[in-house]
């Protein structure tokens, strides 16, 4: 069976993929590449990416929808676009043994569950279940609403279609696909207790409007992370000054040199021109949501 990654990637936030290739076939360890985007050539890639060509975006759940008619491997690794892997060795095949042993388990999540997980099971009287190396891994409660994500995972490509099936955007994506995922009586979600991909996510998840006169000025846009600005600067890769990026829990332009960012971090009147300050209104109402979460799960 061969090794394969699945990756969408919208036009507007294609410039990461190249690098997160670059970095991905280094280990040398996957035999294929499915990469399905509204991106024209070229594309910078080489012969083991299989690059599913869109007329136009079609928004994450539809583009794997689309790209899945192409995919040929029943088990895959799906991974979003901006998890740029970042470690020495890489060596997934004791969870593809793991995949092929249960035909029951759908997804294996990559990595432990995030802290959420864990006050979740406190809440729900599970306060004693700690994950360790006793187990190679173990299922999700189906009552946690982050049952299914999108975390470097290994998925069996039936379960994957089921849960995507809606169609939705990326923002509702991942909630709706795991309430359906949650329903599903025949696969399982689960997770490995230790970190077997280790990785950067190089866009933040606030947005802003692009500038970028190519692009509907009222499309919202990522800003890029303080790592992948590190990532850049570290390589001479130049960056979309029409973008800002978050750094510390605030914004600036792209066109400003990390260098600048770190040496002026502290001094507020130096950095003032710069930096993005969200209004009340949007904190207030992130705030609120995110103390929804923690409250229902």
């Amino acid at each position: 069976m061969a090794r394969a990654v699945l990756v969408q990637s919208p036009a507007v936030l294609y410039e990461v993929i190249p690098h997160f290739y670059h970095e991905l076939k280094k280990h040398k360890y996957f035999d294929v590449v499915y990469l399905v985007t509204d991106q024209p050539a070229p594309y910078g890639l080489d012969e083991k990416v299989v690059v599913i060509q869109l007329e136009k975006d079609l928004g994450r759940a539809n583009n794997f929808l689309h790209a899945l008619q192409y995919v040929k491997e029943d088990i895959f690794v799906m991974m979003c676009d901006d998890h740029v892997v970042r470690q020495d060795s890489l060596n997934l095949d004791p969870y593809y043994e793991i995949m092929q042993a249960e035909p029951n388990l759908g997804r294996l999540q990559l990595s432990p569950p995030s802290s959420n997980y864990y006050r979740f099971l406190q809440r729900t009287q599970n306060a004693f279940f700690i994950p360790d190396d006793t187990k190679p891994w173990y299922s999700y409660d189906r009552r946690y609403r982050w049952y299914m994500n999108f975390q470097p995972s290994l998925w069996r490509k039936e379960f994957f279609r089921y849960c995507i099936q809606g169609g939705e955007n990326r923002n509702k994506l991942e909630i709706r696909a795991g309430k359906r995922a949650r329903q599903n009586t025949e696969y399982v979600s689960g997770f490995i207790p230790h970190h077997a991909v280790r990785y950067d996510n190089f866009f933040a998840s606030c947005k802003v409007h692009h500038a970028d006169p190519r692009f509907d000025k009222q499309k919202s846009m990522a800003h890029y992370r303080e790592e992948f600005l590190r990532y850049a600067m570290e390589r001479g890769i130049s960056l979309d000054e029409n973008k800002r990026v978050f750094v510390k829990r605030r914004s600036f332009s792209a066109s400003v040199p990390y260098q600048y960012y770190r040496d002026h971090y502290g001094d507020d009147e130096a950095l003032q021109k710069y930096a993005h300050q969200p209004t009340f209104k949007s904190s207030a109402y992130a705030f609120a949501r995110s103390a929804k979460r923690q409250l229902w799960g």
